[in-house]
C-alpha cells in the first residue's frame, strides 16, 4: 500500500481540472520522487514493488494525457534498469533520475514554445482554445519579442469551467490585444484569423490529436478558411505505447482532431507533419 502522501498525490493528478498535460506530467514524475522520500519500506524489494504501484496508479490517474505516462514509464524503467549497478542506495536513484527527468522536461517545453514562435508573424492574429501551459509560454514570448500580435481565445467551456479565460488571466497583464470569445462565434471570428496554434494532450499515431473542447470546432473553423493549424507540444505528448490509438474516443471534455484538420506538430525537435507522426514514435522507440 502506498503512503498517505503519495495517494493524495495521484488523487491530485487524477481530479485536477485546471492545469494542462505538462504541468501535470511534472506533477507526476514528482509524485515518485516523493515516494522515494515518504515510503517506509525497510528493504529495496518493498520499494520497487511500490514503484510498480505508483506506476500503475499514475497512469490510470490521467489516461487520456500520454505526456503523464509517457514521463512515468521512462523514469522508473530507468530505476529497474540501472539500480542494481547504482553505488548509493535506491532512494538516492530515484531522487536522482526523477530531478533530472523534471529538468529535461521542462527544457523540451521550452523548446517546443521557442519554435512555435516563428509561426507567428509580427501584425498577425493569432486564435487558440482550451488551456495549455506551454501556448501560453509561447504567446508570452512572442510578446516578450515585441510583436504586434492581436490573440483571440475561445472560451472553451466544458462543465462549469472556462479554460479560455485561464489562458486570458496568465496573459492579460502583457501588452497587446487579447480578446476572449464564445465558443459558438469561432466560425464568426476565424475570418480574420492568420494563425491557429493549440496544445495537445496526447497525439496519436495516425497524426491525429487529443485536446480538450473546442479544438474540433476550432479546426473545421481553420480548414474551411485556409488558415493554418498548429498543435504545439513536446513529443513526450506522442503516443508512444499505442495505448489511446487503440481507442479514438477521447475522454469528456476531450476532442479528437484528424491529421487532415492539421497543418503540422511543433515540437522540440521541429516541425512534424501528421504523416511523419509514425515514423518519429519508431524512432523514440528505438
Amino acid at each position: 500500500m502506498l503512503p498517505e502522501e503519495i495517494c493524495q498525490e495521484v488523487e491530485e493528478i487524477k481530479t485536477d481540472k485546471m492545469r494542462g498535460a505538462s504541468s501535470l506530467a511534472l506533477k507526476a514524475v514528482g509524485a515518485i520522487k516523493l515516494l522515494a522520500e515518504k515510503s517506509k519500506a525497510k528493504k529495496e524489494e518493498d520499494l520497487l514493488r511500490e514503484l510498480q504501484e505508483i506506476k500503475l496508479a499514475l497512469i490510470r490517474a490521467r489516461p487520456e494525457m500520454t505526456s503523464v505516462t509517457n514521463n512515468v514509464v521512462r523514469v522508473i524503467d530507468e530505476v529497474l534498469r540501472e539500480y542494481r549497478k547504482w553505488p548509493g542506495s535506491l532512494r538516492e536513484l530515484i531522487k536522482s533520475i526523477t530531478e533530472r527527468r523534471i529538468r529535461e522536461y521542462q527544457i523540451e517545453c521550452i523548446k517546443a514554445a521557442k519554435k512555435a514562435i516563428g509561426i507567428i508573424k509580427d501584425k498577425s492574429t493569432v486564435m487558440t482554445c482550451s488551456y495549455s501551459s506551454v501556448i501560453c509560454n509561447t504567446l508570452r514570448m512572442a510578446l516578450e519579442q515585441k510583436k504586434r500580435i492581436n490573440i483571440l481565445i475561445a472560451e472553451s467551456k466544458f462543465g462549469n469551467k472556462s479554460y479560455g479565460k485561464i489562458i486570458l488571466d496568465r496573459l492579460n497583464f502583457m501588452a497587446g490585444f487579447i480578446q476572449l470569445i464564445p465558443d459558438d462565434e469561432i466560425e464568426k471570428n476565424i475570418i480574420r484569423v492568420n494563425t491557429v496554434i493549440v496544445g495537445a494532450d496526447s497525439v496519436l499515431t495516425d497524426g491525429s490529436l487529443i485536446n480538450g473542447v473546442p479544438t474540433l470546432l476550432l479546426a473545421k473553423a481553420a480548414k474551411r478558411n485556409s488558415v493554418p493549424f498548429y498543435s504545439v507540444c513536446e513529443t513526450a505528448k506522442f503516443d508512444i505505447l499505442g495505448n489511446l490509438s487503440k481507442n479514438l474516443h477521447p475522454a469528456p471534455g476531450f476532442d479528437l482532431v484528424p491529421p487532415q484538420f492539421i497543418t503540422a506538430f511543433i515540437t522540440e525537435k521541429g516541425v512534424i507533419k501528421p504523416w511523419q507522426i509514425a515514423k518519429e514514435i519508431k524512432g523514440i522507440e528505438r
